[in-house]
């Protein structure tokens, strides 16, 4: 059972996620899938913050109360969760790297700063000459996925991956959350599914969950919404996925679209996300849930959205103060990044669908405008997320086939990853595939 002050800390972290995806998605197409980390974003603040002084760190700490929490230690909560993530025996794999570097030729980093990073944050903390920073930042980024997820990720990012970071303080969020579907069947019926897009219905491979779930219809949003755990342990999964449909099961297919942008503004403008969760009920017998394996990569430059957000001094020059981080008053933080690798059931020897989108760090970047397409610099294909080596794949269950009632999420949807322990939101999605040419 949470303390309180934990359970308001958590809250208002979740509030930011949520204000952060909408803020992050604005002036990308609402037509195209997106998954974006809000814990890894915050978390990575969380880091700068250690090193932030005067009112640099007072507008952060309006941003993230962490000085505000009084009876526990928020950044020992951040820590414990990213540790119980990783290290979780329920998930495929799963990192949550954190990357800062410094101009090489000003002054080092403090050993103080770099120990308190790596402490709560597993944070690495590097000076680095930027004209060389791709080839370093996809050296370290590699070597931590690598580490975090015992080696089942063994190359995150190809060798031909372009990763442009600008000077002279950049901060990099790396996160892998791939999901174990070896409770989950996609065998005859149960691997493919109609699923109606904006323009027409298309097949897709699926994969289907069959057992009592928290499920529920919420009147305010206008959505159906399932959880769906990822253990049958008697204690308890870990984590586990929220998916939210527009609307009711069978009602209006092919308005998906327009309504999944109706229900992410009303999640957004009315905080109604707890309000969600309340709202869901385990079901009294047995049902499936069939939902589309899928895999989406994404690339987000996370420095407009979070100086919309109340973070412009962090990222003005001349005005930040991050002394804490080399014990002189000149750094600022001028690029922030997140890149974000999520599976669903989509392995080598069952591949789902398959996106990257936005696939340029350009995206979201101060002074540029997003939302058109871009040559993916990052070089995703090269990555072992698509080459597990076969030993470390799932297994399908053989799962027979069910007469239980069936739901599909079957249009456009928004999931949410969440850690059950402390509620916090570790991940947030957008499902709408893209029409085929």
């Amino acid at each position: 059972m949470l303390d309180e002050d934990v359970r308001r800390f958590i809250d208002l972290i979740n509030d930011i996620g949520i204000r952060l995806y909408k803020h992050t998605t604005s002036e990308l197409d609402k037509r195209r899938s997106i998954a974006i980390s809000p814990f890894g974003a915050t978390s990575l603040i969380g880091m700068v913050f250690i090193g932030a002084r005067g009112q640099t760190s007072a507008q952060i700490n309006d941003f993230l109360p962490f000085d505000d929490m009084i009876t526990f230690n928020p950044h020992l909560v951040m820590r414990n969760i990213t540790d119980s993530v990783i290290m979780s025996p329920d998930l495929l794999s799963a990192a949550i790297v954190r990357e800062l570097y410094s101009q090489k030729g000003s002054k080092q980093p403090l050993d103080f700063y770099k120990a308190r990073a790596s402490a709560f944050y597993d944070g690495l903390v590097q000076q680095v000459d930027f004209d060389e920073i791709s080839k370093v930042v996809r050296e370290r980024t590699n070597e931590l996925v690598k580490t975090q997820t015992s080696n089942k990720v063994p190359a995150f990012l190809g060798d031909a991956a372009v990763l442009r970071l600008n000077p002279p303080f950049a901060a990099l969020s790396a996160n892998v959350f791939q999901m174990n579907c070896a409770l989950s069947s996609s065998i005859g019926r149960d691997g493919e599914m109609t699923f109606h897009g904006e323009k027409e219905a298309r097949t897709l491979p699926s994969t289907v969950w069959s057992g009592e779930f928290m499920y529920g219809y919420d009147v305010g949003l206008d959505a159906t919404a399932v959880e769906i755990p990822h253990s049958n342990s008697p204690a308890g999964a870990l984590t586990s996925t929220v998916f939210v449909m527009p609307g009711k099961p069978g009602s209006n297919s092919y308005a998906g679209v327009p309504l999944l942008a109706r229900l992410e503004a009303r999640l957004i403008s009315r905080r109604a996300w707890s309000g969600l969760l309340r709202n869901l009920q385990r079901t009294e017998y047995a049902i499936d849930v069939q939902v589309p394996r899928f895999e989406h990569r994404s690339v987000l430059n996370l420095t407009v959205p979070l100086s919309r957000m109340g973070l412009k001094e962090l990222f003005s020059k001349g005005s930040a103060d991050l002394r804490g981080v080399n014990g002189i008053q000149e750094l600022y933080l001028s690029d922030i990044t997140q890149m974000n690798v999520f599976s669903l059931c989509s392995t080598p020897d069952a591949e789902g669908h398959v996106e990257t989108y936005p696939s340029s760090k350009r995206t979201g970047r101060l002074g540029s405008r997003g939302g058109e397409d871009e040559e993916d610099d990052y070089d995703w294909k090269s990555s072992s997320v698509l080459k597990m080596p076969l030993p470390l794949r799932p297994r399908q269950a053989r799962i027979p086939m069910s007469d239980n009632p069936r739901l599909k999420i079957d249009r456009p949807f928004m999931y949410f990853v969440r850690h059950n322990p402390t509620g916090m939101i570790l991940h947030i999605g957008r499902f709408n595939p893209r029409d085929e040419p």
